[in-house]
């Protein structure tokens, strides 16, 4: 746990500490002891734990195959450096599918849907980010001979060129 030597702050009016710049190294187990006006001493214990923003996740689709007019995909996402990030889901149009909180997602997708986005939130405690995609237009680029493309934040890249 780190030195606050210069950069902590009491608050008298509202009684809080501020500690300015934080870095993980200051996250722990913290006592601190209270006096009253009578000279009783109170000892509390405090968890702290310090947070990175999450960076914009990496979203990633995969047609795995396409048989009688479904389309089959899996979507990736994933935040590069990240420590300990939930993941959620939530899509537009009718794919088939559960909805689960794990950063891969299995779905179905009629060949010739609307189309259907699909949005990947990483977050944790302190702030979350969001990527997004067009499943169907996936299926319809497989459909038209462009295999794997790979999405970030909803803009296709094209293949590598050969």
């Amino acid at each position: 746990m780190g030195d606050f030597s210069g950069r902590a702050v009491l608050q008298w009016e509202t009684l809080s500490l501020r500690i300015s710049p934080v870095t993980a190294a200051d996250s722990g187990v913290y006592e601190a002891d209270f006096e009253d006006p009578s000279g009783h001493v109170t000892s509390m214990c405090f968890r702290v734990s310090v947070w990175e923003p999450v960076r914009p996740p990496r979203l990633e689709a995969r047609v795995l195959h396409r048989e009688r007019g479904w389309c089959n995909l899996s979507l990736v996402c994933t935040v590069p450096g990240a420590g300990d990030v939930s993941y959620s889901w939530s899509c537009t149009g009718d794919p088939l599918g559960a909805l689960e909180h794990r950063p891969r997602l299995h779905l179905q997708v009629r060949g010739d849907a609307d189309p259907a986005v699909c949005r990947c939130n990483a977050s944790n405690p302190v702030s979350g980010s969001t990527a997004s995609t067009d499943i169907a237009a996936a299926c319809r680029a497989v459909a038209s001979g462009l295999w794997d493309k790979c999405f970030r934040g909803g803009v296709s890249a094209p293949p590598a060129p050969k």
